[in-house]
């Protein structure tokens, strides 16, 4: 979806949710912040400076949920830069819903990085003796099946099994093959 139509679908999603009486982005802690910043005394703020507190609030409320909303594949990397910006004490937020769009249109890709699912991790090898005289799953051999041996002394197989692995149990080889 292009910038232009979540923008537009966002804004109509905030009057719907308007329409029936909700209040988005009106909170009390919210609003407190905003008097804080803008009345002259935030403890006996004038109904105008109140206005504009909610204003001020449901404004920035919805500049943040308009990005952290965007195309994540896309914007990935923009929403972490303003994170880790956030955590080392800039705050780079943008504060009106029109500055958001702006960020995103204005945002710049890294064209050889497009898939940014932001699922970092780490990936283990497990190494274990076997246990048991059954397979160990899918691609333990050269095919299916059980197997058809091979030269190799049957004290290094800890089961006692010969074959090559496959799926399924395979045969117990009692006799020594040379």
């Amino acid at each position: 979806m292009s910038n232009h139509v979540y923008y537009e679908k966002f804004k109509d999603n905030i009057m719907t949710a308007e329409r029936l009486g909700g209040q988005i982005g009106v909170h009390e802690k919210r609003i407190d912040k905003a008097l804080i910043e803008i009345a002259a005394n935030p403890r006996q703020p004038s109904e105008n400076e109140i206005v504009r507190a909610k204003a001020m609030a449901k404004d920035k409320y919805l500049a943040v949920c308009f990005i952290m909303n965007s195309d994540r594949r896309r914007y990935g990397a923009l929403i972490r830069d303003i994170e880790n910006e956030h955590t080392r004490g800039t705050n780079s937020y943008p504060e009106t819903l029109t500055a958001a769009y702006d960020y995103l249109v204005n945002y710049k890709t890294d064209k050889s990085s497009t898939n940014d699912s932001d699922e970092g991790g780490l990936a283990f090898h497990n190494e274990h003796e076997r246990s048991t005289d059954r397979g160990e799953g899918r691609g333990a051999g050269r095919g299916r099946g059980r197997g058809r041996g091979d030269t190799r002394s049957q004290e290094s197989d800890r089961a006692g099994r010969t074959g090559r692995g496959g799926r399924g149990r395979g045969r117990a080889n009692t006799q020594n093959r040379n």
